[in-house]
């Protein structure tokens, strides 16, 4: 009986994957070594109330520090509040130049009567004297006087410039008034706009007041926002990433689970300069059993398992953004002997 002919090499291959798969899942979940990041959170400022930004005090990519001014702005209800101010101000201007430009009218019509009158008089009077030289002409002639007509036309003249005198006055009382009106009489919209004035200053007195100020040194990272934008509660006016990290994140195997503990210190050495130290604390354990990011597995083909561990590490230090650091844990519990694992970005 002949049996099919079995290439030992693929046998030996699958025996060997079946057995060395779980084996090398096994010791990278309880590796001494892991691997992580040398990061910090981004700082995202925000306002808890609606603004527009007046000025915008750095650019992408400045060197901030903390105090630096970032932003100048003013709530966006304080604008719309300015805005109906300058309105209705502009409304009571507008009224009281109507209500002057019309009495001005009235002063000019004023005059203008004041002059027909006058000259409407003045020809009366002509006519007049006119008359009393033609009457006067023809006493003259018939009897060699003319005293009776004088005395006539003097008495019409009197009661014509009283007559003139009344309508004068009248127009002079009229343009008095007109005149009372522009000058000695005030006027309440311009105490109305006085206080919108007034109103008005407060309002940027406390614009002047609204600042944006960095809490912290890093790194302008996104500004999406110019001067004019109007920007809503909450919304990110501007990110900051630190010029160095001050965490470290990786994962502890399932092998060691126990042995880290919160306020554990560690020593921190960079790969880069091994005769740098600096040391953290593990500040952040993980609540629970995660697979590990595809970029911090040793292995990318093989799945493992880890708990996620946050160490804070002191500032100022000469540690880049994701640089690749050994942790080396000082005191594990009841683990006296220790264990190191590496963290890269």
């Amino acid at each position: 009986m002949k049996y099919p002919n079995i290439n030992l090499i693929y046998v030996l291959a699958a025996f060997t994957l079946l057995y060395l798969i779980p084996t090398l899942r096994n010791k990278i979940q309880n590796a001494d070594a892991f691997y992580g990041i040398a990061e910090n959170p981004i700082r995202d400022y925000t306002r808890p109330n609606a603004v527009v930004i007046q000025t915008i005090q750095v650019k992408l990519g400045d060197q901030i520090k903390k105090g630096d001014t970032l932003m100048v702005f003013h709530p966006k209800n304080l604008v719309y509040k300015k805005e109906d101010i300058a309105s209705s101000s502009r409304t009571l201007q507008l009224e009281s130049e109507a209500v002057r430009f019309s009495i001005l009218q009235e002063l000019e019509k004023n005059k203008k009567e004041r002059s027909l009158i006058i000259e409407s008089y003045r020809i009366k009077k002509q006519k007049l004297a006119d008359q009393k030289r033609t009457i006067d002409s023809i006493s003259k002639v018939f009897f060699g006087s003319s005293s009776h007509a004088n005395d006539k036309y003097l008495s019409e003249l009197k009661a014509l410039e009283d007559l003139e005198q009344v309508e004068l006055k009248e127009k002079d009382d009229r343009r008095q008034l007109f005149n009372n009106e522009l000058s000695s009489t005030p006027d309440p919209k311009i105490e109305k706009r006085a206080g919108l004035k007034s109103e008005e200053k407060r309002i940027t007195e406390q614009e002047k007041e609204l600042f944006l100020i960095a809490d912290g040194e890093g790194i302008v990272g996104q500004l999406d926002f110019v001067p004019g934008d109007p920007v809503e509660s909450y919304q990110s006016l501007i990110k900051i990433y630190a010029s160095h990290p001050n965490l470290v994140t990786t994962y502890i195997g399932e092998g060691f689970l126990a042995r880290a503990r919160l306020g554990d210190e560690v020593k921190i050495y960079s790969i880069n300069n091994p005769n740098y130290l600096l040391k953290g604390k593990i500040t952040s354990l993980g609540t629970r059993i995660t697979a590990l990011p595809e970029r911090l597995k040793k292995i990318p083909e093989i799945k493992a398992w880890g708990r996620e561990v946050q160490i804070e590490i002191p500032l100022p230090n000469e540690l880049l953004q994701g640089e690749k650091v050994s942790v080396n844990l000082i005191s594990a519990g009841n683990n006296k002997k220790g264990f190191t694992f590496n963290a890269v970005n």
